[in-house]
């Protein structure tokens, strides 16, 4: 019985082990998307990536998230927002002083901010005919 249990643990302890890898796996797929983004400059998805994966626990997007709050309006030209919750949630993950990550204060959270429309296909890209 004794081998049993020993058998079992080490079972449990390996499903507990590739589970870890496989969020890790998909937090990172998360995060290099998020990157990806930011590097495309399209901030409004980047942004509403790095804020979800850093509330799901993921330290590097916490610190996108985090910046991106804090700089809003002088780099990207609006202003990110997120609940004082979120900004020490985010400033514990980062191992940051929260007081670098702070925005200067609001009255009310900041109106949502939309992706702008993707633009429409060019002729002669991508399989469609030039015309005439």
């Amino acid at each position: 019985m004794d081998a049993l249990r020993k058998l079992v643990i080490v079972i449990a302890a390996w499903v507990v082990a590739c589970a870890a890898a496989l969020v890790l796996r998909q937090q990172d797929a998360v995060l290099d998307g998020a990157l990806d983004l930011y590097a495309q400059g399209r901030y409004v998805a980047a942004y509403a990536r790095f804020a979800a994966a850093a509330d799901q626990g993921n330290p590097e997007a916490a610190r996108m998230a985090l910046q991106m709050v804090r700089e809003g309006r002088a780099r990207y030209g609006t202003e990110w927002w997120a609940s004082p919750a979120q900004r020490a949630h985010w400033a514990r993950l980062a191992g940051v002083s929260l007081s670098a990550f702070t925005p200067p204060t609001r009255t009310a959270p900041a109106p949502p901010v939309r992706e702008a429309a993707v633009p429409a296909p060019q002729p002669g890209r991508r399989g469609l005919a030039a015309p005439g």
